[in-house]
């Protein structure tokens, strides 16, 4: 027998080069912002409860070459890309809702993981749908013991950790929920968007 996974969805992970580096400038001033103003959010994360802020990622961060070899390894063509970027804090408790990064000539999207602990969780990747899921149950009343069913979200595949960058088309439905357990510290992230111009 043959089986085809059609209609992939492309989601890559890569650890940044200059992440120590990037961390010791980052963090602090991430937790300053976060203090001063702790219930601050963007207004599409209206439904999270997260705290959320606009950022400039400057050039010595070097996401591009990330970004560009994405493009070059799935053979897209050559284009200018301009990026738009904001950074989320979250406490162990709080989390985000499943959405997507599908807006005005959005192209790639990306998550730097800055702070992330082993008590934190990532982002989780689902499925477009669960209804095959629920109508196999409600047919077999059972879920089948296959990879391919049982997986409701990139948790059983996908590691993440700190110091990794997620690239993914923006179609990719994601959400982050809460960390596994109570801990003191901030999980901080920073999300962008490659806007063709």
């Amino acid at each position: 027998m043959q089986v085809f996974t059609l209609y992939p969805k492309l989601i890559s992970k890569v650890k940044v080069d200059n992440h120590d580096q990037l961390k010791k400038i980052l963090v602090p001033s991430l937790t300053e912002q976060y203090e001063k103003n702790p219930d601050q959010k963007l207004s599409w994360a209206r439904w999270a409860d997260t705290w959320s802020a606009f950022a400039h990622i400057p050039a010595d961060i070097g996401f591009n070459k990330y970004i560009d070899a994405w493009l070059k390894y799935f053979k897209y063509p050559t284009v200018k890309y301009e990026i738009n970027a904001w950074v989320n804090v979250h406490k162990w408790y709080q989390f985000q809702e499943v959405h997507t990064h599908m807006c005005d000539r959005a192209l790639l999207s990306g998550i730097y993981y800055i702070q992330l602990s082993e008590k934190d969780n990532p982002a989780q990747f689902v499925r477009d749908s669960d209804y095959p899921m629920i109508y196999t149950n409600d047919l077999l009343g059972d879920v089948p013991n296959h990879p391919h069913f049982t997986r409701y979200s990139s948790d059983a595949g996908l590691i993440i950790e700190e110091g990794d960058l997620v690239l993914f088309t923006p179609d990719c439905r994601h959400f982050v929920p809460q960390a596994k357990e109570k801990h003191d510290g901030l999980r901080m992230t920073l999300s962008f968007n490659a806007h063709k111009i």
